[in-house]
């Protein structure tokens, strides 16, 4: 069995390009997306996610955030995958917050109403009362 080659560090002057505007911007942010699609396209189908949702559509609605985060991604700071794969799980997170949220309107939460131990006179009730 062949050994996988190392995977290299990023060179920041290809996020510095995909930072900027214009056509060399869409071009490096393209060399970014083609580099990491593996990575992200892994971490998605390994992280749960709504059931509504595929890996594709998870993958395309992650990349439409990415370029809205991307100008926040500073050098030094760490490595560019770290960040993605923070990013992947915090989108993953808000994903299926959002979609619980949708599905749940109003939790339920079970409660007993104090009221109406202190109006009972059983036994059972005046042993919970004490």
């Amino acid at each position: 069995m062949a050994a996988k080659a190392p995977f290299t560090s990023t060179r920041w002057s290809v996020i510095r390009r995909a930072q900027a505007g214009g056509p060399e911007a869409r071009a490096a942010l393209g060399q970014l997306v083609r580099r990491y699609d593996g990575f992200v396209v892994a971490l998605l189908r390994r992280a749960r996610r709504p059931p509504d949702l595929t890996v594709e559509d998870a993958k395309q609605e992650f990349l439409e955030q990415l370029l809205k985060d991307l100008p926040r991604v500073v050098e030094g700071r760490g490595k560019f995958r770290g960040w993605l794969r923070c990013a992947v799980h915090s989108y993953l997170c808000n994903t299926h917050r959002r979609w619980w949220a949708k599905t749940n309107p109003a939790p339920y939460t079970e409660c007993f109403d104090v009221l109406e131990l202190n109006r009972s006179s059983t036994a059972e009730h005046e042993l919970l009362r004490s």
